[in-house]
């Protein structure tokens, strides 16, 4: 956050909080210069944005006042939902996770009557050229992709307005978060497999460290220790190797690990939609069959009718738009919010009767 931007947020803060009197007078434009340690033109535009945003009022041959009624009620009027470049985004809701999210929260901000913007942005690049970029288009708050790096969301995070992050939980001051219950909703769905009597489960993940990956290890273990004197097998299945792997080699690698059990699972949970499918077509090709549930994509199951444990992403991003316009009108702090999951039954998978 530059030193205008910092002068402007301290300055709309401390007179929202009554420090200046509904009707009187700022300190002088030389005053509040000193003050901040800015030159003068920079005050001036700091008084234009606050004048803009209703907070201030400019009064000829006077200087610049706190209106009567107080400072006017802070609006979210413009969003800009921020991707990485290579992130893949489409006008279709249905061709992938990011997309779907878009979509939703692009509707929720039309609903709101709120102009919606999408840019791309690079760690690389630094913020200094974003934070003339939301100014220039008088963003309020920004949507972030799920897909930023920890180190890309602790530079976005100094930009200066509210921001939410789609799909993923990630919680720094000034920052909300939106994200799917995975814990809960995978121990939910074993402990429904248990009461259907199907003793013999995988969860399905690729070894790496990212937090679903974490997230679903952990309640799969949880659950596993939990059950081993009733007869539960919880087998979590990941190798190290498959993180380097391309989405091919994955899913033939999970394929040949489910065949080789000499008492395979009867369901294998897997971490994603499109792997579940990976899966599928692996199996099929061997003429097996077996129990299949997908995460996280429920628009994108839909197409391969593959049961899946998710939450609709189109949700999710309508949920972060309010989170935000909460934030930025009611001065919220950033907090993470967690969706419930619900199992949706298609072909791949569904419960006894």
């Amino acid at each position: 956050m530059n030193k205008i931007q910092s002068m402007t947020a301290e300055l709309e803060k401390s007179i929202r909080d009554g420090a200046f009197a509904p009707g009187s007078l700022l300190p002088s434009q030389h005053s509040l210069a000193e003050e901040y340690g800015i030159s003068r033109s920079s005050v001036q535009l700091v008084m234009n944005e606050l004048a803009r945003r209703g907070v201030v009022r400019k009064l000829p041959g006077r200087g610049i006042s706190v209106p009567e009624g107080g400072a006017k009620t802070k609006k979210l009027e413009t969003v800009c939902y921020l991707a990485p470049e290579k992130a893949r985004l489409t006008a279709d809701p249905a061709d992938n996770y990011d997309s779907a999210m878009l979509w939703g929260a692009q509707a929720a901000a039309e609903d709101g009557n709120a102009a919606f913007l999408v840019k791309r942005w690079s760690g690389e690049e630094g913020v200094e050229s974003l934070e003339k970029y939301l100014h220039a288009q008088r963003a309020d708050g920004l949507l972030l992709s799920r897909h930023f790096s920890d180190a890309e969301l602790d530079l976005l995070s100094r930009c200066g307005v509210p921001l939410v992050v789609l799909g993923r939980a990630f919680c720094l001051k000034n920052t909300g978060c939106v994200a799917p219950n995975f814990s809960d909703g995978l121990t939910s769905l074993l402990e429904r497999l248990r009461q259907a009597e199907i003793w013999r489960v995988a969860v399905l993940t690729f070894g790496d460290e990212s937090e679903v990956s974490q997230e679903i290890h952990l309640a799969a273990e949880q659950y596993s220790r939990r059950l081993d004197a009733e007869g539960v097998a919880v087998y979590d299945l990941r190798h190290p190797s498959w993180y380097d792997a391309n989405d091919e080699e994955r899913v033939e690698a999970a394929a040949k690990m489910l065949l080789n059990f000499s008492n395979p699972p009867e369901v294998v949970i897997c971490f994603s939609d499109w792997i579940a499918y990976g899966v599928l077509r692996c199996l099929r090709a061997r003429g097996k069959s077996i129990g299949l549930v997908g995460m996280l994509g429920l628009d994108l199951a839909a197409r391969e009718e593959i049961s899946t444990l998710a939450v609709s992403s189109d949700r999710l991003g309508r949920q972060g738009f309010a989170l935000l316009k909460e934030m930025v009108e009611q001065g919220a702090p950033g907090r993470i919010e967690r969706i419930s999951l619900s199992l949706v039954e298609r072909k791949t998978f569904r419960f006894p009767g």
